[in-house]
């Protein structure tokens, strides 16, 4: 049953119980999956209880091994936030964080690629629930480290049972009708300098950008964007900032000014090293204001290190906009790389 550009693929749930499987949920009808997860509540009277997860094979079996790694901020109301972060190990953690039986929270959950053997499985994922009678969030990625083919998720506290309730969608990213419309697309079939997407104007408000599976032909390269006037990138005016979290070291907050273009990421060659991230473009066709974006990009750089930036950008300069450039400090982008530009409906 199609719902605005959610396919409903299964539901499941689980009454004091340790975990739960959600098995043939992933298929090749979908680039990415949404998770939405309810009303998990804890048995246990006291102490820290928290909800992870790991993916199911082909098998299926799920996978235990040492083949994951993930990045999560702590989002609390009432201390300071905290970063947490693992490599190399047997689960994507911290989904959600709960300590008491009358403590209830939710989490939605974005899985890319899981049914491409040739790829690694990536998640990005955020909760927000009631944690010692105050709210406490967690925004994290996680990436599972093997070229394989995932057909299911697995939920698991680290102690005691739980209940949980989860419903999985397709995410139908093309869409002639409905809330996305697509305006542009570009599938690199021969490796290009850049890629433009173009037709931004008067119709919509607000465009969307979504990336996916973006690589170079050279190491170790940064993956960056500009607006298009008249269909030739803007190489000047650009002003960003932005939380970047990461798997390997502490969490930094970037931020420029009058830069020529914006990084969204780092690009590598090897086996998963890919980008992917959404954008959302405001104000483009408006002549009288800045074009500003959002942006959610997810990374595995070319030292195989997961990251992600949670943020925005501005052009700060007056005028018309009709498209969004994307292009690599040196070398091409590679074949397969997806790019595609969506209107919102009003």
């Amino acid at each position: 049953m199609a719902v605005g550009n959610l396919e409903f693929i299964k539901s499941a749930s689980g009454t004091n119980v340790r975990s739960i499987d959600v098995n043939d949920c992933f298929s090749a009808d979908y680039d990415v999956y949404k998770i939405v997860i309810h009303n998990i509540k804890g048995y246990q009277a006291s102490g820290d209880r928290l909800l992870d997860m790991r993916f199911i094979d082909t098998v299926p079996s799920v996978i235990t091994g040492a083949e994951y790694d993930y990045a999560v901020l702590d989002l609390d109301s009432g201390a300071a936030f905290a970063e947490q972060r693992a490599t190399n190990t047997t689960l994507i953690g911290r989904l959600y964080i709960y300590n008491t039986s009358t403590a209830l929270g939710a989490i939605v959950a974005y899985i890319f690629n899981p049914n491409d053997s040739s790829s690694y499985t990536f998640a990005t994922y955020q909760s927000s629930g009631n944690y010692a009678g105050r709210n406490y969030g967690m925004k994290g990625i996680g990436v599972h480290k093997q070229a394989e083919q995932i057909t299911g998720v697995h939920f698991i506290t680290n102690a005691d049972n739980m209940d949980i309730n989860l419903s999985v969608y397709g995410v139908k990213w093309i869409m002639a009708t409905g809330s996305l419309i697509k305006i542009d697309e570009e599938i690199v079939t021969s490796a290009v300098a850049s890629v433009t997407l173009t037709g931004i104007d008067s119709t919509y408000d607000v465009y969307m950008v979504r990336y996916n599976n973006v690589t170079g032909t050279i190491d170790n390269q940064g993956f960056r964007t500009r607006v298009t006037v008249s269909g030739t990138p803007e190489t000047t005016d650009y002003d960003v900032a932005y939380k970047r979290l990461r798997t390997d070291t502490t969490f930094s907050n970037i931020s420029a000014t009058g830069e020529p273009s914006i990084t969204l990421g780092i690009v590598g060659t090897g086996t998963g090293e890919i980008n992917n991230g959404v954008l959302y473009l405001f104000n483009f066709n408006n002549a009288s204001e800045y074009s500003f974006a959002t942006m959610e990009p997810t990374i595995l750089d070319s030292s195989a290190i997961l990251s992600a930036n949670t943020g925005g950008f501005v052009h700060t300069v007056a005028q018309s906009c009709d498209g969004i450039n994307f292009h690599l400090a040196s070398g091409n982008i590679q074949t397969g790389s997806q790019f595609t530009l969506y209107g919102l409906k009003k």
